[in-house]
């Protein structure tokens, strides 16, 4: 349900996306339809966003590891997992556009390995009694249950924001947007399915890919699956931290902040302000808030965008 409440918005995107060159995503849609003080308003929010989000899905990189070692379980294991990447993406950032585009897509490719295994192996063991008619279980968590998945999706209105890096935007962005979504929310429903269909306790789960994969595999497969699940956290992480300040990057340009911060750097070419101001934001967020908080903050703030964003493709197709 969600991901089909999500296409509509992806359309919009993908429309938009192949009308511009320019680096900042959904800022720009919206200043060039409704004027610079929304466009300013927009790229504060989305700026916010992914530094929520960012810090959010850094926090979760631990939960995972803590299969392998209880150690990673703690409270303090958890910030400074968090801390430790999102240094070392930031470090990546400053030095060029092209390890921070390839990191994420080293680890894209690395995570659908074992997912691939997990829904390879795991539809032979799916029991069909484990599923229930929603109706006899009542309406009332489907609400809630969108509003996680809704997190879940985010990540495809990422895609034309460096586009003022890209080769040929106007042609590869459309088609990443929807191609992006389709595939993830087919991806999200298979492996959902494996999980209800092989592992009973799945709601109350720690590390439920990890826990499910255990159930038909043993203690090899559990292990490959709660690798390949902070594999995947840590993919999110990678685009995170590539989009976030060019973000920032498009407002300097505008003159909406300082001017440093669309500065490049002489060596490497990339926004050094914005990466390390980008960085130091998603560090104290990561720090000081926990995945919850972080989570309802980002689909609040996401909801903006993509509001703003489907008016503005209305606005400018008129």
């Amino acid at each position: 349900l969600c991901g089909l409440m999500l296409i509509p918005i992806a359309l919009s995107f993908s429309s938009l996306s192949s009308r511009y060159d320019a680096t900042g995503g959904s800022y720009l849609y919206a200043r060039d339809a409704f004027g610079p003080w929304v466009g300013f308003g927009i790229g504060w929010i989305t700026w916010v966003m992914v530094i929520f989000s960012y810090a959010a899905v850094a926090n979760a990189v631990s939960s995972y590891l803590a299969y392998f070692f209880n150690f990673f379980g703690s409270y303090a294991a958890t910030k400074i997992v968090a801390l430790g990447l999102i240094a070392t993406l930031g470090v990546l950032n400053y030095i060029g556009i092209k390890p921070a585009a390839r990191t994420p897509d080293f680890f894209n490719i690395a995570k659908l390995i074992p997912l691939i295994v997990f829904l390879a192996i795991g539809i032979f063991f799916v029991d069909l009694g484990s599923f229930k008619p929603v109706s006899t279980q009542g309406l009332t968590n489907i609400g809630p249950a969108i509003f996680l998945a809704f997190f879940a999706f985010q990540g495809f209105e990422y895609v034309p924001v460096p586009s003022g890096e890209s080769t040929q935007p106007k042609k590869d962005a459309p088609f990443a947007v929807i191609a992006s979504l389709l595939l993830c929310g087919t991806i999200y429903v298979l492996i959902q399915g494996v999980a209800i269909g092989t592992f009973p306790g799945l709601a109350g789960a720690t590390q439920p890919l990890g826990q499910a994969g255990e159930s038909f595999m043993g203690p090899w497969g559990a292990s490959f699956i709660a690798a390949g699940a902070a594999i995947s956290t840590i993919g999110y992480t990678t685009g995170a931290a590539l989009v976030g300040p060019r973000y920032f990057y498009a407002l300097s340009v505008d003159g909406y902040v300082p001017g440093i911060f669309s500065r490049s750097h002489k060596t490497f070419k990339t926004p050094f302000a914005s990466v390390a101001l980008s960085t130091l934001a998603a560090a104290a967020a990561a720090l000081f808030l926990d995945f919850d908080k972080l989570v309802d903050m980002t689909n609040v703030t996401v909801s903006f965008q993509y509001a703003a964003t489907c008016l503005a493709a209305w606005k400018l197709s008129s």
